[in-house]
C-alpha cells in the first residue's frame, strides 16, 4: 500500500503561488523581486508586485525622459550627472552613457531592465513566456544574479495557468486518508508526463517513488438533478429534490 497519493486538483489555484513574499523585496532584498508584465494597447502592467512595478516603471520613464531632454538641449537639469545624483543613482561615466542610450530606446522592457541595472547594482533581464493560446504571453522581469532561466520559465507558465496543482494525501496502514495538503503547483516545463510528476514531487519532498500513487483527472462529469416544485392547499409552494 502506498503511503501517499498525489492527486490532481480539479480547480487549481495558481494565484496561491504568488500570495507570498518569496518573489518580493521581503525575501532578502529588491533583487528577489519579479514582475510578470503584460502589454495592453501600449501600456505595460504587472500582475505580480503591481504597485512596486508601477512605481519603478514611472520613476524609470521620468528619469529617461529628463535625460532625453538634456540631450536635446532643453532639460531641467544641466547635465546627466546632475540628474542622476538628484534621483539617487550612483554616477559613473559608463552609467551615464548607458542611460543616454536607454533614453533613445523604444523598447519599454529594455529601458526598465537597463535602469534597474544602474539603480540596484544587479543585472536584470526579461523572458517572454507563452501560454496555450495564440497571443497568450507574459514578460517576466527578473534579476539574473538571483534566478535561473529555468526558474523564470516555470514562474511565467504558472502565471499563465500552464501547469497543474496537486494535493498530497497521506494514508495509513489501513488505506484510510488521514491528512491532505494542497498547493503543490507544477509548471509544464517542470513536468509533463505521469513519471515526471512523480519524480518532481519525490525530489522536492524527499519521498521514495515506490511510496507514491499518482491520480490524474481522466474526465469531469457534470450531473444534472431536477428539483420539483409542488403545490397544495396548505403550502402554496414547496421544493423537493428528485430521489432518483
Amino acid at each position: 500500500m502506498s503511503r501517499y497519493i498525489l492527486r490532481e486538483c480539479a480547480d487549481p489555484d495558481f494565484g496561491f503561488y504568488f500570495d507570498c513574499d518569496c518573489y518580493s523585496e521581503a525575501a532578502g532584498g529588491f533583487q528577489y523581486t519579479i514582475f510578470c508584465v503584460t502589454n495592453d494597447r501600449g501600456n505595460y502592467y504587472s500582475g505580480v508586485n503591481t504597485e512596486v512595478f508601477q512605481s519603478i516603471h514611472n520613476e524609470c520613464e521620468e528619469v529617461l525622459n529628463d535625460i532625453d531632454d538634456i540631450i536635446d538641449g532643453y532639460g531641467y537639469y544641466k547635465s546627466v550627472k546632475e540628474c542622476m545624483i538628484y534621483n539617487h543613482l550612483l554616477y559613473s561615466p559608463a552609467a551615464a552613457h548607458t542611460l543616454k542610450e536607454l533614453s533613445r530606446s523604444y523598447n519599454d522592457i529594455e529601458r526598465l531592465c537597463g535602469y534597474l541595472n544602474i539603480k540596484t547594482g544587479y543585472k536584470w533581464n526579461s523572458m517572454e513566456v507563452h501560454g496555450y493560446c495564440q497571443g497568450d504571453y507574459v514578460e517576466v522581469i527578473y534579476c539574473i544574479d538571483v534566478y535561473k532561466p529555468d526558474n523564470i520559465k516555470a514562474i511565467g507558465e504558472i502565471y499563465l495557468g500552464c501547469g497543474k496543482e496537486f494535493c498530497m494525501i497521506e494514508i495509513d496502514e489501513n488505506g484510510n486518508e488521514i491528512d491532505a495538503c494542497y498547493g503543490f503547483i507544477v509548471a509544464d516545463c517542470e513536468a509533463w508526463t505521469e513519471e515526471g510528476y512523480i519524480e518532481w514531487f519525490c525530489k522536492n519532498e524527499g519521498i521514495d517513488k515506490s511510496s507514491v500513487t499518482l491520480e490524474l483527472i481522466d474526465r469531469i462529469e457534470i450531473i444534472h438533478k431536477p428539483v420539483y416544485k409542488t403545490y397544495n392547499n396548505e403550502i402554496h409552494y414547496q421544493l423537493r429534490e428528485a430521489t432518483a
